[in-house]
């Protein structure tokens, strides 16, 4: 009776509960955000570059610098998700913050793009080096690590 009665329990846990079947666990997937998307794109070009540096050899990759300027131009154009975090009033002004802050982004890109083209490296280095900067002060603003419950302020 009691072996009959515990083989019922878990054939009735396995058939309700998700925390035994195939799909515990799997959460939703999150679409990228098109600014996500863009910025992406713009690391792999930027690693491209970077990689270049490194080993100076063959053509530069202008393709590459090109790239990073379009995908900067297009991750313009859309909002960051973090502006949907702020008030109503504020969102607006953090939008035009955060295009002013992509528009030094394409400043340094065309710095960038200027050294590769003069064949001057180390100035393509430093270029590189303050678009690190940017980037790393871009998204402790734009970017900001997501609170997780419990989190205290």
């Amino acid at each position: 009776m009691k072996r009959s009665l515990i083989v019922a329990l878990f054939a009735l846990a396995t058939a309700t509960t998700p925390i035994l079947s195939q799909d515990a666990g799997q959460r939703p997937k999150r679409t990228k955000s098109p600014v996500k998307v863009e910025m992406e794109k713009m690391e792999e070009a930027l690693d491209a570059v970077g990689d270049f540096l490194k080993k100076p050899d063959g053509k530069a990759p202008m393709a590459e610098i090109t790239a990073a300027a379009g995908s900067l131009m297009e991750a313009k154009k859309h909002a960051p998700r973090a502006a949907a975090r702020q008030p109503k009033e504020k969102q607006a002004a953090f939008v035009i913050a955060y295009q002013v802050e992509i528009n030094k982004a394409l400043r340094g890109i065309l710095d960038l793009e200027d050294a590769m083209l003069t064949k001057d490296l180390k100035a393509a280095e430093a270029a590189m080096k303050a678009l690190k900067a940017m980037e790393k002060a871009g998204h402790k603003v734009f970017k900001p690590r997501r609170r997780r419950g419990g989190a205290k302020k």
